[in-house]
């Protein structure tokens, strides 16, 4: 049985960097990696005065402690009624958000200085048997890498893509000049969050690519393909991001994790081929079991 905080995972590698970038005095991104636990995250804080510091902060140590005390199959609370149908990993880490949230809104409301702060979360837990949970909230990301094309698999909460759901007929044009730096859901602005979850079973070598939107709003989902398969390890690739993003203006903190995914061997049994029985008369391979040849009638079983 597994004990809370030692989980067997299935990480092939791992990678994470966070960088200030070249215009903001100071870096609001935390990023979280943790193999032991299967657990992987990326928080793009706001607030000003330091306050998104430590709103993202608190959000990467509490999911992180969250995690330290649990396990897929064993929560400490029942998990909310919005996760229940949902696979336990997933459940796990819908729970570890959760409770981020609350330790974010609690702080923004008792430190001088802090109102109003909030941060952005995108997360991924890869379970034990090698399936993928993500969560995420506000609009940091999460790309998958698989047979050589990159996919994002989650949806910014942001204004722009408010309007476009809202109002599918929108030209092209009206998006454009929308901000796209305005986010509609963040930890920290309520203590009643929605959560968005997904869970996936993955293929041995997926890459899942978490960043903040200093890195997905000056590096395309190309480049970051590229960086990935060309780069001889994650770290390097998650160097060449970050460079990446510098060299493309560096305006916001820059963070990128990235994790390759190794699913456990299947259980069922390979199937043996049998061993095959050679004529020593005339060299026929023939089927275990036949007593004669059955080419030249030579006696195999004695």
């Amino acid at each position: 049985m597994s004990m809370p905080g030692t989980t067997s995972t299935n990480c092939a590698d791992c990678a994470g960097l966070t960088d200030v970038g070249r215009v903001r005095k100071q870096n609001e991104d935390s990023i979280l990696v943790r193999p032991d636990v299967g657990l992987f995250v990326v928080a793009d804080g706001m607030g000003g005065h330091q306050a998104g510091e430590v709103a993202s902060r608190l959000a990467v140590e509490t999911i992180a402690e969250y995690f330290d005390n649990s396990t897929d199959e064993n929560l400490p609370e029942p998990a909310a009624v919005q996760f229940r149908d949902m696979d336990p990993g997933a459940q796990r880490l819908g729970m570890g958000i959760v409770r981020a949230n609350i330790q974010v809104c609690r702080a923004a409301q008792s430190g001088t200085g802090r109102a109003g702060m909030g941060t952005t979360i995108a997360a991924v837990h890869v379970s034990p048997d090698g399936s993928v949970h993500i969560g995420h909230i506000g609009d940091s990301r999460v790309y998958r890498i698989s047979n050589g094309e990159i996919e994002q698999v989650t949806q910014d909460h942001s204004f722009v893509n408010q309007i476009r759901w809202s109002s599918p007929g929108v030209e092209p044009d009206v998006l454009a000049h929308l901000p796209k730096n305005v986010i509609t859901r963040a930890l920290g602005l309520a203590e009643d969050t929605d959560v968005e979850l997904r869970s996936e079973l993955s293929l041995p070598g997926d890459v899942y690519l978490v960043c903040s939107d200093g890195l997905s709003g000056f590096v395309s989902s190309e480049q970051m393909l590229a960086a990935v398969e060309k780069a001889p390890t994650l770290e390097a690739a998650a160097h060449e991001l970050i460079d990446a993003a510098n060299r493309g203006g560096g305006k916001d903190n820059i963070s990128v994790v990235i994790v390759r995914v190794e699913p456990p061997e299947s259980t069922i049994p390979e199937t043996v081929s049998p061993t095959v029985t050679v004529c020593p008369t005339c060299g026929v391979v023939t089927i275990p079991g036949n007593a004669f040849c059955v080419e030249c009638g030579h006696r195999l079983v004695d």
